[in-house]
């Protein structure tokens, strides 16, 4: 097993509830299934922004494409851990919400549920109309934070599971008791009634229990989505070993099959593996993804449905990409449509003919 530089305390799980939301946050509680997809047939603006709120974690995940944590910073495109304050976060939020209004916001880290304001962030957020997601290593959530998130607005959050035993989760994540506690954090979501999407990563520590991890979050944790990701070689990523490529098409043809397993009880998925709709659609696999790979969807979203903040402002394609077409906050430079509209960068992605 790798070494683990922690050893993670078990938080309380419960305490008092949290006052009572306003109608305004009831409302849009009750809007929580209801996706607007509105956006997905063109490029004129983002529908997933994802916001990576911190550089700060409790885990030290090997894989993780941030480089995030308290250890060594090992690629030179995050030696910048700076984080924006949060009134330059309210900032951004506006610029969302006037660019975007109907997009995704995934808060994410890092591990989001550190920042001594998240709660603030979601509010302001929330109160502007966006669709806010948090994406957390599930570790930090207890009872009364998860009613808060509820009653703030948040529509769902996605949690990381990488294996069905706990020594070889912690070992991935690299602290001890991580699975007990995002485990315990699912259930408390469930029991809430906040949704949630498990996401795994796929490698030599779980590649035969793929099936039985899918299980596990819809049976036992009560997932609506997981997700499969595949490895990215970015951050720390950059230094795990990835699967052999015939592992990988193999990998692909499993995840056609436990997607038709469940396709009535549970969405499943592939992450950074666009390549999925080949395998679905030699399989004929009866999914509703294929059908939206049409009207300019499909591939890679970056820069064309999708884009990364980092802590410190700079908008890129993708959070794995360390390429940036401006800052959000810097004086002078372009606002959040400027850059999706105009960016050399973004104009780029967007000309499919040239890939």
């Amino acid at each position: 097993m790798t070494a683990m530089p922690g050893v993670l305390p078990r938080p309380s799980r419960s305490s008092s509830p949290p006052q009572t939301s306003s109608p305004a946050r009831r409302e849009a509680q009750g809007r929580r299934y209801s996706l607007p997809m509105s956006a997905l047939s063109t490029f004129d603006r983002p529908y997933v922004v994802s916001w990576n709120l911190t550089y700060r974690c409790n885990l030290a995940c090997e894989h993780c494409y941030l480089d995030a944590g308290p250890g060594k910073v090992l690629t030179p495109a995050f030696n910048d851990r700076s984080e924006l304050p949060t009134e330059q976060c309210f900032r951004v939020i506006d610029q969302i919400a006037a660019f975007a209004p109907e997009c995704v916001t995934i808060l994410t880290g890092g591990e989001p549920l550190l920042r001594r304001d998240i709660v603030e962030i979601i509010r302001y957020g929330a109160a502007k109309g966006l669709w806010i997601v948090v994406g957390t290593n599930g570790v930090k959530i207890t009872e009364n934070l998860a009613q808060i998130l509820l009653a703030e607005g948040v529509r769902g959050l996605a949690l990381s599971l990488d294996a069905l035993d706990a020594g070889r989760h912690d070992g991935f994540r690299r602290v001890q008791g991580a699975w007990e506690n995002t485990v315990e954090g699912a259930k408390i979501l469930t029991r809430v009634g906040l949704p949630f999407i498990v996401q795994t990563t796929v490698g030599a520590h779980n590649r035969q229990e793929l099936a039985a991890i899918a299980a596990f979050a819809h049976d036992e944790l009560g997932a609506k989505v997981w997700n499969l990701y595949f490895l990215v070689p970015s951050g720390r990523g950059s230094f795990v070993s990835d699967l052999a490529p015939a592992e990988y098409d193999l990998v692909l043809g499993e995840l056609a099959e436990i997607q038709r397993s469940w396709a009535s009880k549970m969405l499943v998925n592939a992450k950074c593996a666009p390549h999925f709709i080949r395998t679905l659609l030699t399989q004929d696999a009866p999914a509703p993804f294929p059908k939206s790979f049409g009207g300019g969807a499909g591939g890679c979203p970056a820069g064309t449905h999708y884009l990364g903040i980092r802590p410190n402002g700079d908008v890129t394609p993708c959070p794995y990409l360390p390429l940036f077409a401006g800052n959000l906050t810097a004086s002078g430079e372009m606002g959040l449509r400027e850059i999706w509209d105009n960016s050399d960068l973004f104009v780029q992605l967007r000309q499919r003919d040239h890939l």
